[in-house]
């Protein structure tokens, strides 16, 4: 009988599971994100700064949107970090902005993940380091020390794979009610 078939859900709230995102991937002290790893010059750390916590935010929200597109169940935890993303209303100039710049960065991360997909062999100069070349240019900061892109393309490939591995826990922990 169909009425006695519940939808699909997670062990967590929506909102404390979206609320528990924010704060580890964006919120967390993460002493990879400091520019001093990276031996930036002090007048580029406030964009660096900046650049990382909008590319932090939005690392969440992929991360959510690809789950939610396999399974409903996260839906509504991602419309709850959207909720804490964009607070403002759509229309506000604001607010369009800054969800443009979300979808920038969500869009630069796939990139970045696809990239690492192929594999080194398959780089052929437009790989890992060639992206993380551009994301510090796109701050204003012309990087070349291979060691020092490698280790920014490896911090944002960490970060994917571990808000990955937390939500595939949590879909592999739900509950299915029948």
């Amino acid at each position: 009988m169909s009425w006695f078939k519940k939808k699909r859900s997670l062990r967590i709230s929506p909102i404390l599971l979206a609320d528990l995102a924010y704060q580890i991937q964006v919120e967390e002290d993460n002493p990879q994100a400091a520019p001093e790893r990276y031996h930036l010059p002090e007048s580029v750390h406030e964009r660096f700064r900046q650049k990382v916590f909008l590319y932090r935010e939005a690392n969440g929200l992929l991360a959510l949107w690809n789950w939610a597109k396999q399974d409903p169940a996260f839906e509504e935890p991602l419309h709850e970090y959207e909720r804490i993303l964009f607070p403002q209303s759509p229309g506000t100039p604001a607010a369009a902005a800054r969800l443009q710049a979300v979808r920038a960065a969500g869009g630069d991360l796939e990139d970045l993940v696809e990239l690492g997909r192929k594999g080194p062999l398959a780089w052929k100069g437009e790989g890992p380091l060639a992206w993380a070349r551009k994301w510090f240019a796109d701050m204003g900061h012309d990087e070349t020390n291979p060691i020092t892109l490698t280790q920014l393309s490896i911090f944002w490939m960490n970060l994917h794979i571990a808000v990955q591995k937390t939500l595939k826990q949590f879909h592999d922990e739900r509950r299915w009610w029948r």
